[in-house]
Parts: structure tokens; sequence; C-alpha cells
């Protein structure tokens, strides 16, 4: 579990400006870089098009996590 919580609070410099939206593009970023994607106009495009298209329980998921890393 520190493990984890390390790895949030090295994403952000400040955790107060975390939000569920900046970290979906986040992990999606890390995620398209894993994959050899560098193209920020993509990975943005793929960020935005997975927010819009997700459910509110999937974005409840990002926004709760973003929560927890505000309190890190």
């Amino acid at each position: 579990m520190s493990n984890f919580n390390d790895i949030l609070a090295n994403l952000f410099r400040s955790h107060k400006n975390c939000h569920g939206y900046m970290l979906c593009r986040i992990l999606v970023a890390r995620e398209c870089r894993r994959l050899g994607e560098n193209n920020k106009t993509i990975i943005a495009g793929v960020a935005n098009y997975l927010w819009k298209t997700s459910t509110s329980q999937e974005k409840s998921e990002y926004t709760d996590l973003a929560q927890r890393v505000k309190t890190l």
C-alpha cells in the first residue's frame, strides 16, 4: 500500500490541484508512453475521448482516487 501511495505522490507536484480528469489524463499518458506513443496531441485526444465516454461510476473512481491523492 505504501508503494501505491508513493507512486501517487510522485505523480503530482501539488497534491491540492489534483482532480479526477487530471489523474485520468496522466495515467493515459503513462500508458501511451509505455506503448511507444509520445505525441501529446494524440494523448490529449485519447484522454478526452475516454473521459467523455466514461460512465459516471468510472469518473467517480478517478475522483475518489484524486481525493485520496490530496490527503497524501
